[in-house]
């Protein structure tokens, strides 16, 4: 019946916005935990995720590198605790992960074009996921919803 296809659907939708939204509150808080403890250990020249972000170290909190790091990954965790927490929706978290994968890209780029500073390949492996994760999110919100 009509009713039994659209509650299908609708569970469908449910489901793939909850992963996308399991996996982005993963990432972010990956992101959160590793950037505002240990950045260069876990994204600097000598990555123990093979990731090396940056070509110098980043510092402590006290070094500029440091301290905007830092609060970018404060950034991010504050981003999870408002969905997993502080009771923003599913669709407003999806939106918002989607604006930073979306508007952070033009940056990734000028990091990209940097070999003295950056590591290239690593911006641009970032920049393809970047991509890829808000087309996912883009492709679980419902379509009157996109605004």
């Amino acid at each position: 019946s009509a009713n039994h296809l659209l509650e299908s659907q609708t569970t469908d939708h449910q489901k793939t916005m909850a992963s996308y939204t399991d996996a982005m509150s993963v990432y972010f808080g990956a992101f959160a935990a590793t950037m505002t403890t240990a950045p260069d250990f876990f994204w600097g020249k000598d990555s123990v995720m093979m990731m090396p972000y940056f070509r110098q170290a980043l510092g402590g909190a006290d070094q500029p590198a440091g301290f905007f790091c830092r609060l970018t990954g404060l950034t991010f965790g504050i981003l999870v605790l408002g969905y997993k927490a502080f009771g923003m929706s599913e669709d407003t978290f999806t939106k918002m992960t989607i604006a930073w994968h979306v508007l952070c890209t033009p940056f990734m780029f000028q990091a990209s074009g940097n070999s003295s500073a950056t590591t290239p390949w690593v911006w641009q492996l970032q920049m393809a996921g970047q991509l890829g994760l808000a087309a996912w999110g883009y492709s679980t919100l419902k379509g009157g919803k996109k605004k």
